[in-house]
């Protein structure tokens, strides 16, 4: 699991660490000479760094789906969330008797 996650990791955050270092080292990348230029590097930038925070949303998924231990404790806590959920208290209202007089 471990491997699938730190290639999950380099997949996603080495466009953005490259983009920095080809922007650090060649600084006519940002002396844009025409609009198409512009575009494209904003569109380049806006798609690494999209890769580098999609990360964050693959993490749990390869969790739920390479680890068996992570699932069976998964469901384990939903069940357990789940009875407590529907488990009747006494402070249910349906339970209380109405009101009948309010003296002081």
């Amino acid at each position: 699991m471990l491997s699938y996650l730190v290639i999950m990791f380099a997949v996603c955050w080495l466009p953005i660490r490259v983009f920095f270092l080809v922007v650090i080292f060649n600084k006519q990348m940002i002396d844009f000479k025409t609009t198409l230029e512009y575009h494209i590097y904003v569109f380049a930038f806006f798609g690494a760094h999209f890769l580098a925070m999609f990360n964050s949303c693959v993490n749990p998924i390869v969790y739920c789906f390479v680890s068996k231990n992570f699932r069976d404790d998964f469901w384990e806590i939903m069940a357990k969330t789940r009875l407590k959920i529907f488990r009747k208290t006494p402070q249910n209202p349906l339970n209380r008797k109405p009101i009948e007089s309010t003296e002081l």
